[in-house]
């Protein structure tokens, strides 16, 4: 997005409009860093009940018009201990902490070629951007730099304290808390420092993190909640019996052949068709176009990918005893191919 040569720095009107929205990460760190871990030192320890505790967190998600920074702090505390025992309970340490921070999560500006799907470039940008101000900015990028663009949601961050969405519900806090958790377990490990290596190494690392992460954030709600049935997440088939995760991924599919033949133009035709009727099944998505699909298509077990990775990283977890040794095992690769021949190899 910024054009450097070794006389001038050309700014577009691009540049301005994405530098308006960012993202800081260094003044988010310089907020919550310091605030959690002074609450942490001088709080007194908590003789809620277990029920009580439940309760609390329970009442922050379904009433946000009594949250305060009190109770905030609080369900932070009990969300982040919950975890941290369960990862202990897994034999995963207490190194790096569980701490994070319940806030609307920042914005992800994504961009892709729109001859095929590439995660090229991408910036965190303010929580809450309005629709109109999302759509500005991609058909800025469109219009000057003829690439794809889109603005997401995102649930979490990866950063310390990790930003947790503040509105998906306690269970999800859960999931999510746990996701990034194992985003700064990875940090000190070859699989985590190879992150930003290449698309495939970031579709590695989120994808183990997904894996794992729900894997250690149900357990720590149904310890905490005492529930047997967890609550239905993610994208399922609607009472149509319209299957999101299949229908998106015929999606990617058929727009990859186009994209793969030459066809731009066709290919985003299609992708509009598919996104008209994946709202009028019940699935509202803003846009699907190339970026789209690069932003979602780096969650291999996503509908929007067709990486071979999710199979991958679920023959390595089927043949794992623990969590403990899947995660011991996947962070020790800093490249891909020798993962692939490792799990491969396996013949569990």
């Amino acid at each position: 997005m910024f054009f450097i040569s070794s006389q001038v720095v050309t700014v577009s009107p691009v540049d301005m409009v994405v530098d308006k929205n960012q993202f800081g990460i260094v003044s988010w760190e310089l907020k919550n860093l310091p605030d959690k871990w002074i609450h942490r030192l001088l709080a007194k320890d908590s003789d809620l009940s277990a029920e009580q505790k439940l309760a609390l967190a329970q009442q922050f998600f379904t009433s946000p018009e009594s949250r305060n920074p009190d109770s905030k702090k609080v369900v932070e505390e009990i969300i982040e201990t919950a975890i941290s025992e369960t990862i202990f309970e897994e034999r995963l340490g207490r190194f790096p902490a569980v701490d994070m921070a319940l806030s609307p999560p920042p914005t992800v500006l994504v961009l892709s070629p729109r001859d095929r799907i590439e995660r090229i470039y991408d910036e965190l940008l303010i929580p809450g951007l309005q629709d109109e101000d999302r759509k500005h900015i991609e058909d800025m990028i469109l219009e000057q730099e003829d690439l794809s663009a889109i603005v997401e949601n995102t649930g979490g961050l990866a950063v310390y304290p990790s930003v947790v969405i503040d509105s998906a519900g306690l269970y999800n806090s859960f999931i999510i808390t746990a996701h990034e958790w194992i985003h700064h377990w990875l940090f000190f490990k070859p699989l985590g420092r190879a992150f930003w290596d290449s698309p495939t190494m970031t579709t590695l690392n989120e994808t183990i993190a997904d894996v794992a992460g729900k894997e250690i954030g149900r357990k720590a709600y149904t310890s905490f909640s005492l529930v047997e049935e967890l609550p239905g997440e993610g994208i399922a088939q609607n009472l149509d019996g319209f299957d999101f995760q299949k229908e998106m991924r015929i999606t990617r599919l058929k727009s990859e052949e186009l994209l793969n033949n030459g066809d731009v133009y066709g290919a985003e035709k299609y992708m509009e068709e598919r996104r008209i009727i994946f709202e009028k099944n019940g699935y509202p998505l803003r846009k699907l176009n190339q970026a789209y699909f690069a932003f979602h298509g780096s969650y291999a077990t996503s509908g929007a990918s067709i990486s071979p990775i999710g199979s991958y990283v679920e023959e390595l977890r089927n043949c794992s005893k623990s969590v403990k040794d899947f995660l011991e095992v996947a962070s020790g690769f800093g490249d891909y191919e020798s993962f692939v021949n490792y799990v491969e190899g396996l013949g569990c």
